[in-house]
């Protein structure tokens, strides 16, 4: 695989910053074969390429490599082949969250948690904002 190569073609540490995860700028490797074949399967599938060459950095487990949704599959590969597309994705959505997946709540006064769905989470914080404003709007 591509991590593999450790140095450059004159021999100098490919690390950026110290970090081996990281190459510094401009670097020139020599590829073999296999490498050039692992870079032509990366090109013809971006899927592929992001499934084992991208990474996050995981509040629990560090960094660790990137893993798709189905949905998000089907955009990239949609992407690829449709060039001019034109998408309506906000930032923190919710896109990749449905209605009944389950998330811990702490009530900040009387530090009780309470399991619940994201949508019905959702819905009450609705509900409190428009409450709030009819509240102060009568008064």
């Amino acid at each position: 695989m591509i991590q593999d190569v450790k140095t450059d073609i004159y021999g100098n540490p490919l690390a950026f910053r110290r970090d081996p995860h990281m190459r510094n700028a401009e670097t020139k490797i020599g590829l073999s074969k296999e490498h050039i074949q692992e870079i032509l399967k990366c090109k013809a599938d971006p899927v592929y390429f992001m499934e084992h060459y991208c990474y996050i950095n995981d509040p629990n487990k560090g960094r660790a490599l990137i893993k798709l949704y189905d949905w998000q599959k089907r955009l990239v590969r949609h992407l690829q082949e449709n060039r001019f597309s034109i998408l309506m994705l906000p930032r923190q959505s919710g896109k990749c969250v449905y209605f009944f997946i389950k998330i811990r709540v702490r009530n900040k006064k009387t530090n009780k948690i309470r399991t619940i769905s994201i949508g019905r989470f959702y819905l009450e914080q609705k509900i409190k904002k428009i409450l709030h404003k009819l509240l102060t709007f009568c008064t």
